[in-house]
């Protein structure tokens, strides 16, 4: 396991922690998109965060952008709301996974030719 990877878990899981007392473990793998589109700003940009964590490449800088969660955070709920069955884990992956993105921008058409 990454020191990068430990870190942004490790931030991303105390913010779950300060939030609520309750919950001592979240299973993101088992939370659906339609749970996801009624949790709390808080605690979805949290989610948003350790997943981009997740998803972070191994050198890749350590950088944890709140900004950059929240759009990823639009993202994910607006597909989340045509896909409420869809687990979190999967649905993020459309729009943190650096190959999906490439392959997603490279296939759109140029507007220009």
């Amino acid at each position: 396991m990454s020191a990068k990877f430990l870190f942004v878990a490790i931030i991303g899981l105390s913010a779950f922690s300060t939030q609520t007392a309750v919950a001592q473990k979240t299973d993101l793998a088992a939370i659906k998109c339609s749970d996801f589109l009624k949790m709390s700003e808080s605690n979805a940009v949290n989610a948003v965060t350790w997943l981009q964590g997740y998803y972070t490449y191994e050198d890749d800088p350590v950088v944890v952008d709140v900004d950059k969660a929240k759009s990823k955070e639009a993202q994910i709920k607006e597909y989340c709301a045509d896909h409420g069955d869809t687990d979190l884990v999967s649905a993020s992956a459309i729009f943190m996974d650096k190959k999906y993105n490439a392959v997603a921008t490279t296939a759109q058409p140029n507007p220009h030719q």
